[in-house]
């Protein structure tokens, strides 16, 4: 491979990393050393990985081997990495960042309305939990109160199990909520 190929070729992230490897391509490795590995330059089953460099690959596998994400396992086609339970849950961490809610044609006239309770020892949670509800749109009534207009269940579910919060936040579906014109003010809703 020329000098210009290789310039071509991209570092590799936590997030593609661990995409391909939960998708089920092959990486083949060595293991040199305690938490060290290697790839095989020429074990590539998958053109997946010919568009990243191969020493940005053989790190990430390392940070995420130490961390848990992927394990080496010895097949008869010799030692591969595979993604863990652990490392699914990280990517389903990446899958939040691109989680959207979508928006009806018309509004049902119901409000969504989430409350939770996370402990004082989970601060780091219930911060991110208050973020990721302001990200996806909802307006906060109170500190631990949010509103939205659309329907959401599945998207609080996924926040829920995400964040390993699921008994300390409830979604409730309001028909009738009392001085809501400043409400639907804010999300330009009609009606």
């Amino acid at each position: 491979m020329t000098r210009l190929e290789k310039m071509g070729k991209r570092h590799i992230t936590n997030e593609i990393l661990l995409s391909l490897l939960e998708a089920g391509v092959l990486l083949a490795v060595a293991i040199v050393a305690p938490g060290a590995v290697r790839m095989f330059k020429g074990f590539r089953r998958d053109e997946s990985w010919k568009d990243y460099h191969d020493s940005s690959v053989t790190r990430g596998v390392e940070r995420l081997w130490r961390r848990g994400l992927v394990e080496v396992v010895e097949t008869k086609e010799g030692c591969v990495v595979q993604i863990t339970n652990e490392g699914k849950t990280e990517k389903l961490k990446f899958d939040i960042e691109n989680m959207t809610i979508p928006v009806q044609g018309q509004w049902d006239g119901k409000w969504r309305m989430v409350f939770f309770d996370i402990f004082t020892t989970k601060d780091t949670v219930r911060r991110e939990f208050r973020e990721r509800l302001k990200g996806l749109g909802f307006y906060p009534m109170q500190k631990s109160v949010y509103v939205y207009p659309y329907p959401c269940s599945k998207e609080i579910q996924f926040l829920r199990e995400i964040l390993k919060v699921p008994h300390e936040v409830k979604l409730a579906t309001i028909e009738h909520l009392e001085n809501d014109e400043d409400l639907r003010e804010i999300f330009q809703l009609k009606g």
